[in-house]
């Protein structure tokens, strides 16, 4: 992950936990804070014009991928955990009852 990158993650924790200019936590390396916090990364316009650029240079892209979906009818069932409390649970086709489940912790 490259400066302009971290410090792109960096602008998105702030805007989560609105991190004020001047208090920034001790041991924040200084090259992930912009220059407007003090720190050696770029400054947040130059990050965002960025962040502008790659959004229009992918955006075929991205309006591709949100087309991805997958099948959830192919997908394997699996056993749920609470299974084990309305007796629903089955595991290989067979239904996990009281003696099956004393069998496998006294085994």
């Amino acid at each position: 992950m490259n400066v302009r990158q971290s410090t792109g993650m960096l602008l998105l924790l702030n805007n989560i936990i609105f991190l004020p200019a001047g208090n920034v936590p001790e041991g924040l390396p200084l090259e992930l804070l912009p220059a407007e916090y003090g720190g050696e990364a770029p400054t947040i316009e130059e990050l965002d014009s960025d962040t502008k650029s790659m959004v229009h240079k992918y955006h075929q892209w991205l309006l591709e991928s949100a087309e991805f979906k997958s099948d959830e009818s192919k997908r394997e069932k699996k056993a749920s955990w609470w299974g084990f409390f309305n007796g629903s649970n089955k595991t290989n086709n067979v239904e996990l009852d009281e003696k099956t489940i004393l069998k496998k912790f006294t085994s």
